[in-house]
């Protein structure tokens, strides 16, 4: 594991990982969403593609032919080491080997969530849910109705996960029991999720790409172009990347980066200061006022310490350990942030510590500078914490508001960031959702900001740098956030009829100014030209889209399957606003692009369009591809037909002046979203719900000119 250092100014920020939970910033432990007891969430670290088979059971294993039992064994052995990729390989093996011992794919399945494969955990843990066998126990195989629910919740199948959590808490689960208690509870953040979706693109997430395949996350600006982070990462590795036993003993340690324009780059190892052959070192968080660094130091993954170091005279003192108060033996402390509070240092931090409301709570302690020391904790109280793991506080002293990350209350699945306005520390109002973008189905941590309006959140959302899987492991986000906007001016009039939807033309402009009016073009299911497998169509895009349109009722009435009427109305004002907007707008954007362009093609320019298409996972992969491409040759149609021709001779091939070059770049069903549902029978949700219309596009992603 490291901590790793880029450039950048110093909020604070922190991450949870470990034995124990206790110390995020040292390996994605957190990531897992995983609400078992403090010890087994040992097994919740996101090791990307780290521990993996262990050289002695690798070794064994491989020479000889082995039983199901002995293959059990083995993945017993790599569990217990936190070698979870060795643990999946050899819980398979016994599986598969013997499909009746079914609690071999149990511990799969459990091998699988708590490396956050939420597809293969889902599979494994539905199968053994369907098929009950006296070689596993009533308890196990109902908690196998619990994880299916989480690991469905997680990819954002919150109607199937919500049903699931409620089969689990009616008649597997010992009520007044936790898992009784969490599953109830997620039930109704399964139903909130529903309501609150969005597809809003007005903060943009982009990865900082600190070329790493392994675990980042956390986060602190020391100055203006140097950030601390944490990371979990081997430094050794061949080309099967498999660690040797040797490499297991790295720890966490301190990277430095540097900031160059909007990108993140990493420089030289801190190696000097922090990082110690014998701890973790993690979660740093830069205190500008006092220029302290806060930090947790883990001996092992169930005992840390918060420390800090004092930049002065031109260099970093000594570590000094903060108080038993704070540093209460016996339990953990980790992932501390100060700020100033009515005048006040404050410090923020995460601790299992006694008097809690949950496994992990969020504690605060005033510094008082007369007497130079930390008063005696306080807990942060009942509308933060919760019977949940409540981690990464960071306090916003712009608006007076503490971030944190939370498994409990009402999100979208696994660890979202929530808010609390604090009008005193013992006085805040109920946490409340970040939303999305910040929040996703996945885990969601140590957001913070920077005073440029600048914020970071470390998430293991699909599209990250992953070395195993789309979800195993964290990376960290970050977006700008605009100053709140003016006053809305007046509605706009009503939208004109569609064969007359065109926009006022800006100024002309430049072809490489062309890519800021990419148009995005939205389909009916399996139009145009239903079980063909042509690539091509006599279908004109206007005529589709306006059988689309004239079918929004039907999409309408098949959103309208909750008994309560505030969900179906917040589905169905998702379904208008898809077709006002998305589906109608993007006809609308196409012909903006089609005359933004077209004095350049007059001028002799060559521009060539890159063009690629979408479908939802109905069908299998070889038919998508064909849709997508019978897509795109309606607009080719359109285009011919467009203002009577006039672009016409510039699609031609034997245009000597200017002329469009269209690259289609068809992907079918290959990259279609996990949260869409690929369910036949159930075309509520994998035809008509607002996700699955979503999908079903054509994107013209580039535009350049053409030599």
């Amino acid at each position: 594991m490291m901590l790793i250092i880029l450039n950048s100014k110093p909020p604070q920020q922190t991450a949870v990982v470990g034995k124990f939970q206790l110390f995020i910033s040292y390996a994605n432990c957190f990531q897992s969403v995983a609400i078992t007891s403090i010890a087994q969430t040992f097994y919740s670290v996101n090791f990307k593609k780290g521990f993996l088979l262990s050289c002695c059971t690798f070794w064994m294993a491989m020479c000889f032919a082995q039983s199901p039992i002995q293959w059990a064994k083995f993945g017993n052995m790599a569990f217990e080491e936190g070698d979870l990729y060795a643990a999946i390989e050899y819980y398979g093996k016994a599986y598969y080997a013997d499909t009746t011992q079914l609690q071999n794919l149990m511990k799969l399945a459990d091998a699988y969530r708590l490396n956050n494969n939420y597809i293969m955990a889902e599979k494994s843990y539905e199968e053994v849910y369907s098929r009950p066998t006296p070689s596993l126990s009533r308890a196990n195989y109902g908690m196998s109705a619990y994880w299916l629910a989480r690991m469905q919740q997680s990819q954002g199948k919150y109607e199937i996960a919500g049903k699931n959590f409620e089969r689990y808490a009616n008649y597997e689960a010992q009520v007044g029991s936790f898992f009784w208690k969490d599953a109830k509870q997620q039930i109704t953040s399964c139903e909130w999720a529903l309501e609150n979706i969005s597809d809003s693109n007005e903060v943009v997430f982009t990865n900082t790409n600190f070329a790493s395949n392994y675990a980042d996350f956390g986060g602190t600006l020391v100055n203006d172009t140097t950030l601390l982070y944490s990371s979990l990462r081997f430094l050794k590795k061949d080309s099967t990347l498999k660690v040797a036993k040797s490499e297991r003993s790295k720890k966490v340690q301190t990277i430095g980066a540097r900031q160059l324009d909007s990108n993140w780059t990493r420089a030289a190892s801190w190696d000097s200061l922090f990082n110690l052959t014998n701890a973790h070192i993690g979660n740093a968080s830069y205190f500008a006022d006092s220029n302290w660094l806060l930090y947790s130091e883990c001996s092992d993954y169930s005992n840390c310490k918060l420390k800090y170091r004092q930049w002065k005279n031109g260099q970093w003192s000594e570590a000094i350990e903060l108080p038993p108060t704070i540093n209460l033996e016996g339990f953990s402390a980790t992932q501390p942030t100060m700020a100033i509070i009515k005048g006040k240092p404050t410090l923020f931090f995460a601790s299992n510590r006694p008097q809690g409301r949950g496994n992990l709570d969020i504690w605060y302690s005033t510094y008082e500078v007369r007497l130079k020391g930390f008063k005696y904790p306080r807990n942060m109280g009942k509308k933060v914490n919760t019977a949940g793991n409540d981690i990464t506080p960071f306090y916003s002293a712009d608006s007076n508001q503490l971030y944190f990350s939370s498994d409990w209350w009402e999100g979208y699945g696994g660890y979202d960031v929530f808010k609390v306005d604090v009008t005193s520390l013992r006085s805040t109002s109920k946490a409340q959702n970040a939303s999305q973008p910040i929040n996703t189905p996945t885990n969601d941590l140590y957001f913070w900001e920077t005073p440029q309006r600048t914020i970071f959140v470390s998430s293991n959302r699909p599209g990250g740098t992953k070395m195993e899987g789309q979800t195993c492991c964290n990376d960290i986000y970050f977006a700008g956030i605009q100053p709140p906007p003016e006053p809305l001016p007046p509605p706009p009039p009503p939208p004109t009829p569609l064969d007359t939807i065109k926009d006022t033309v800006p100024l002309v402009i430049t072809i490489p100014e062309l890519n800021n009016y990419l148009p995005v073009l939205y389909f009916e299911n399996d139009q145009p030209n239903p079980g063909s497998f042509n690539t091509t169509t006599k279908e004109n895009y206007a005529d589709l889209l306006s059988q689309f349109i004239n079918n929004k009722n039907e999409y309408i009435s098949n959103n309208q399957y909750f008994k309560e009427s505030t969900k179906s109305d917040s589905l169905i004002n998702i379904v208008n606003q898809l077709f006002d907007k998305k589906v109608s707008g993007g006809l609308k954007d196409l012909n903006r692009f089609i005359d933004l362009m077209l004095p350049e093609l007059q001028a002799g320019k060559k521009i060539k369009v890159t063009i690629k298409g979408y479908a939802s996972p109905l069908a299998g992969p070889t038919y998508n591809l064909k849709l997508s491409q019978r897509r795109i040759s309606s607009i080719i149609n359109y285009l011919n037909t467009y203002q009577e021709g006039i672009l016409k001779p510039f699609l031609s091939d034997t245009s000597t002046s200017g002329r469009i070059i269209l690259v289609e770049a068809s992907f079918g069903e290959s990259e279609a979203s996990e949260a869409v549902s690929d369910n036949r029978r159930n075309k509520a949700l994998s035809v008509f719900s607002p996700a699955a219309i979503l999908e079903r596009r054509i994107e013209v992603i580039k535009v350049v000119e053409e030599e």
